[in-house]
């Protein structure tokens, strides 16, 4: 047994939200790198696995009869299957990612296990005991950081991800089997939207992505040009600053330009730049004081986005400093 040293990605994303363009396409590359594998003949068989579960869980006849029937006329196939591909289990060492627990390791096809990965991103509840904070950057980035990652894998792959839409369906219903309180109607709802889909479904053509969460606009586009980026900049900073909120206006504001918030400035500060250090005691002195948890949140964000701000702009004066020199020589 080999240790693998280095902070998993959840972590990271949590630390360095602002990473998560990078952090996702490392991610689905290593997921890509795994699908390419041949899985040793000993491996279970993917599809036997997961009609086992379907079976095992709590669903009602109709639905699981339903989830069962689109696992039947999904393909098999010989690849290694990791089974529960998360950013939890993606350990960063370097330039690597090391990949651990393989306990659920299969023999199938990895556009399966990619919708696994999908599911988990996308609608899995934070483990007990994970932060309030956590859970708050956790719930604010989940789809943009589901979107990335299914970009990423989908330019990555050789094969269009033409089941993905079936596959969410088969591991909704055997995530059922999990016993998962707090999910468990966001995962049946999924099912019986499916299933009443049957007699109109998507069209073939449109990319899953769109399926997977229709409400969200395209994040993941291309990179805008220079313009375009100062007037998304400033829109963030009035909408973070200036909209509607629970914590006050002039609270946010004074987050934003780190004019300090006591009782509250421990907290914030800790977030901001040292967010693995931010302790059960801090929230409650800053609870204390009188403040919600919606309102905490949105002075992380406040302070968060008013660093990054302070940063972007100084970068930016640095690089116009930078070529008005070398126009001058």
């Amino acid at each position: 047994m080999q240790r693998i040293p280095g902070p998993d990605v959840l972590t990271l994303l949590q630390r360095q939200p602002w990473h998560v363009r990078s952090l996702a396409g490392t991610f689905a590359a290593a997921h890509l790198t795994i699908g390419r594998c041949q899985a040793p003949a000993n491996l279970p068989g993917q599809r036997e696995a997961l009609a086992g579960r379907i079976d095992d869980g709590p669903l009602p006849a109709p639905l699981r009869s339903y989830a069962q029937q689109v696992l039947d006329d999904l393909p098999d196939g010989e690849q290694l299957c990791h089974g529960d591909f998360h950013p939890g289990n993606a350990l960063v060492t370097g330039d690597h990612i090391g990949v651990i627990d393989w306990v659920n390791a299969t023999r199938g096809t990895p556009a399966s296990d990619h919708a696994r990965t999908l599911l988990l991103l996308r609608w899995a509840n934070p483990l007990p005991g994970t932060p309030a904070l956590s859970r708050a950057l956790i719930a604010a980035g989940r789809t943009l950081t589901t979107r990335l990652y299914a970009h990423a894998y989908q330019a990555g792959s050789p094969t269009r991800q033409k089941d993905i839409h079936r596959w969410l369906v088969v591991h909704a219903a055997a995530r059922v089997s999990e016993g998962i309180d707090a999910e468990t109607a966001t995962l049946v709802r999924l099912i019986e939207d499916a299933r009443s889909r049957v007699s109109n479904p998507p069209d073939s053509r449109s990319s899953y992505l769109e399926d997977l969460h229709p409400a969200m606009e395209e994040v993941a586009s291309a990179v805008p040009d220079e313009n375009h980026k100062w007037a998304l900049h400033r829109a963030l900073v009035d909408r973070v600053v200036n909209g509607e909120g629970r914590a006050s206006a002039q609270q946010r504001a004074q987050a934003f330009r780190n004019e300090g918030l006591p009782p509250l400035d421990t907290l914030i500060s800790k977030a901001v730049t040292s967010p693995a250090k931010v302790t059960e005691a801090d929230f409650a002195t800053a609870e204390a004081a009188g403040s919600s948890e919606d309102a905490l949140f949105e002075l992380v964000v406040c302070a968060a986005v008013g660093r990054s701000a302070r940063l972007y702009e100084a970068g930016l004066a640095a690089l116009t400093e930078a070529t008005a020199s070398g126009e001058d020589k």
